[in-house]
Parts: C-alpha cells; sequence; structure tokens
C-alpha cells in the first residue's frame, strides 16, 4: 500500500512538472485552430497524454515489463500522433495510411492475431494467417479513428482507458494464464491513466492525438495477449464488449455522414458527446455554470453510463451470447440517446435563432 501511494505521488509530480514544462515553454499546447471541429476550452492546454505514457511504457521496459520492440513501436505511433496535433489541419488521408503502416508493424513484430470468434465459419476464415492480420489492422484502425472522435471532452477518453484498465486488473483474476510481466504493466498503466484523468477532470491536461494513438498501443497490446492466452476461457467477445463504444462511434460517423453527403472522413461536432455538452449546459439549474465544468460532466456521465456494462462483461466474460446481448443493448441505447439529443439540439438551436 505504501509503495502504490508512493507511486502515486511521484506519478502525480511528474505530469504536474511535464504540464508545467510545456505550457511554460509553449510546446505542444492545444489549439482549436488546427482542427476546425475542436472546442474553444481552455485553449493553451498542454497535450502531455502521449509524453507521459511513452514515459510510462520507458519505465515499464527498464522494469522488464515489455520488449524493446514494443518501445519502438510506441515512439514510432507517439511521432506521428504529435505530427497531428503539431501540425495545422494535418491531411488526414496522410495520417490513415501512417497509421496502417505503424499498426502492421505492431502486428507482425507481436505476432498478434485472433485464435478464434467461436464460429466454425469465422474460425475458418481465420485459419488465414494474412486474412486474420488485415482483420485486426481493420479492428485497430477503426478503433483508433474511433477513440479520436470520443476524444472531445474533458475526463470522456481517459477516463474510458481508465475503466478498462481498471477491469482488465478485475479480469485478470479469472484466467489461469497471464504473464507476470503483462500484470504488472497494467497496474502500472492504471495508476498513470488515474493520475491523468485527475488533471484532465480539471481541464489541466489534454490526451491530444498523441495520447489517443499511444493508449490505443498499449491497451491492444495488453488485451490481445490476455486473449490469446486464454481464448478458452475468454470470449472475444469480451473484448468487443468493452471496446464497442470507439468503434460505433466511428461507424455511426460515417453513416451519419454517408446519409448527409458528408466526406467520411472530415471532422465535425455531431458526435454523441458534442450533443449531450449542449443539452446539460442548456439545463436550467446548470445555466451559468462553467463551460469547463459542463465538458467535465460531459465526460463523466458518458462513463458512468459506460460502466454497468463493465460490470455485466466482466460477470459473463466468457459467455459469448451475453456479452453480444450486452453489445447490443449499449447500441441501441447510443442510438436511441443520440436521436433524442439531436431533436433537443435541433430545438435549442432553433429557439436561439428566433
Amino acid at each position: 500500500m505504501l509503495l502504490t501511494f508512493f507511486e502515486l505521488l511521484i506519478i502525480f509530480i511528474f505530469v504536474f512538472f511535464l504540464n508545467y514544462i510545456l505550457k511554460n515553454k509553449k510546446i505542444l499546447l492545444d489549439n482549436p485552430a488546427h482542427s476546425s471541429h475542436k472546442l474553444k476550452i481552455n485553449i493553451g492546454t498542454p497535450l502531455s497524454g502521449g509524453l507521459l505514457l511513452f514515459f510510462a511504457i520507458i519505465y515499464s521496459y527498464i522494469l522488464s515489463y515489455i520488449s524493446i520492440s514494443f518501445v519502438i513501436l510506441s515512439l514510432l505511433i507517439l511521432t506521428l500522433g504529435l505530427a497531428a496535433d503539431l501540425k495545422r489541419n494535418f491531411s488526414i488521408k496522410i495520417r490513415l495510411i501512417l497509421q496502417i503502416f505503424i499498426l502492421i508493424f505492431f502486428i507482425f513484430i507481436n505476432e498478434l492475431n485472433i485464435p478464434t470468434l467461436r464460429s466454425e465459419f469465422l474460425d475458418l476464415i481465420l485459419l488465414n494467417t494474412y486474412f486474420n492480420q488485415i482483420f485486426v489492422l481493420f479492428c485497430l484502425i477503426t478503433l483508433l479513428n474511433g477513440l479520436n472522435f470520443i476524444d472531445g471532452v474533458n475526463g470522456l477518453s481517459s477516463g474510458y482507458f481508465l475503466t478498462i484498465n481498471i477491469f482488465i486488473y478485475l479480469l485478470i483474476s479469472k484466467l489461469p494464464n497471464v504473464s507476470e510481466n503483462v500484470i504488472n504493466f497494467n497496474i502500472f498503466i492504471t495508476k498513470v491513466y488515474l493520475i491523468f484523468f485527475l488533471f484532465n477532470i480539471f481541464g489541466k491536461c489534454f490526451f491530444g492525438d498523441n495520447g489517443i494513438y499511444i493508449s490505443l498501443v498499449i491497451n491492444s497490446y495488453i488485451l490481445l495477449n490476455l486473449f490469446n492466452s486464454n481464448y478458452i476461457q475468454l470470449s472475444p467477445y469480451f473484448v468487443a464488449s468493452i471496446l464497442w463504444y470507439p468503434a460505433f462511434e466511428n461507424l455511426f460517423s460515417i453513416l451519419r455522414r454517408l446519409k448527409y453527403n458528408k466526406k467520411l472522413i472530415s471532422p465535425d461536432n455531431q458526435h454523441l458527446h458534442y450533443l449531450l455538452m449542449n443539452k446539460l449546459k442548456n439545463i436550467n439549474f446548470l445555466k451559468g455554470i462553467k463551460k469547463s465544468f459542463i465538458n467535465s460532466l460531459t465526460g463523466i456521465v458518458i462513463n458512468l453510463i459506460l460502466i454497468p456494462g463493465f460490470v455485466f462483461s466482466l460477470y459473463f466474460y466468457n459467455n459469448s451470447f451475453y456479452l453480444l446481448i450486452n453489445i447490443c443493448v449499449y447500441i441501441v441505447l447510443y442510438i436511441s440517446s443520440y436521436m433524442f439529443l439531436y431533436k433537443k439540439n435541433l430545438n435549442i438551436n432553433e429557439n436561439f435563432n428566433i
């Protein structure tokens, strides 16, 4: 307990000084002008998420939790994320191509694959190594861009990653074949996410693209490692059940843009969290409260709604049918909530225009 407290204190001090240095030197600060869809809240906030996690990866490598190839991969994806954060309107097409190349490297170096989807037909297809790896690549790209979409309000993505890692920790006790290094790596990363979440929820730092990119690599590595070592005891739909939100956010955004004849890869502010934030700031007892508070409240509300699904998934971690039901229920909840909030926002805008 004393060691854990000491580690948390050290991480807290490190995050504080990292943000202080970035802000004082005016390096890697949030600039909504770089992307038209960004909220103009807390302009000039350090985008320190990726740097913090990379230092955590270096520390984990020193303790032999991870390999040097993972460190190299993290550096590559961090560099791409930093370029996206620093370069004004960085080409989305070029970014996507670079994402694909880096993730292909990630898949081949770590020999990532999905051993089963618990379907004879799908498993037969997955026997083809190339198709299996292409499928893993598709899943990672979908997740990466979905995670980028949800990184729009304080505490949403950082709270989401924190929740994932907490439930991974709880899951590990139920699985027979888990590497000690994976356990230790997950515990340490969870502590890092906890401290970052505390800073992020008060708007003192943001993940940025660099933080989202490296978080995908970290969590994919842990989850695929757990599944590959325990696929008899752990349903593949457990992973889907805790990662459905960013993946569906990506899919829903694509379908929405197709419906309204918009560019598929163009950013906008019509995501669920934006609509929820607009609704919250127009609730009577919340009117007059600082935008930064509403921003953080939005992230907290969404994560609280997701937690029951995490609890359900943990309880039925090996029951594919129940896990699929859980995903479907949440997708229905997402769509119905989106339609409700979209209509409410239209009414708010109409009343404002009148």
